[in-house]
Parts: C-alpha cells; sequence; structure tokens
C-alpha cells in the first residue's frame, strides 16, 4: 500500500497531526520500509505459488514413476 494514499483516507486532522510530526526524512524512510516489506511479501507469494507447482510436479512425477515400475518397464 502507497503511504500517501494510506495517509490520505484518514481525517484531515489526524493527517495534519502525523506530517507535523514527521518531516521528510522519515516519511522517505517510511515509504522505503514499506515498499521493502511489500516487495518480500509478493516474494513469499510468489515462492509458496513455485512451491506448490513443485511440488505437483514432483507427485506426478512420482506417479509416473510407480506406473513404470508396476507395469514392469
Amino acid at each position: 500500500m502507497n503511504p500517501t494514499s494510506y495517509l490520505d483516507t484518514l481525517p484531515t486532522e489526524l493527517q495534519q497531526q502525523i506530517v507535523n510530526q514527521l518531516d521528510a526524512d522519515s516519511v522517505a524512510t517510511l515509504a522505503m520500509q514499506v515498499s521493502a516489506m511489500r516487495m518480500r511479501e509478493v516474494a513469499l507469494t510468489r515462492l509458496q505459488a513455485m512451491q506448490g507447482g513443485l511440488q505437483a510436479l514432483n507427485d506426478a512425477m512420482d506417479r509416473e514413476l510407480q506406473q513404470i515400475w508396476e507395469d514392469g518397464y
């Protein structure tokens, strides 16, 4: 989530309080941290999908090898 977009969803008074408390460096650091967290989430989701695909492939290969073994090839 874009930190600016999230800030826009807050009540105006709360937005002003937050902006007053944070300087530009803090906002930039926070934005980078949020971006890094999101990238890690995306990477984890992709790795989990890849793991699922590899497990399905492994299971299919096991079934194929079992069938070959049973057929006596």
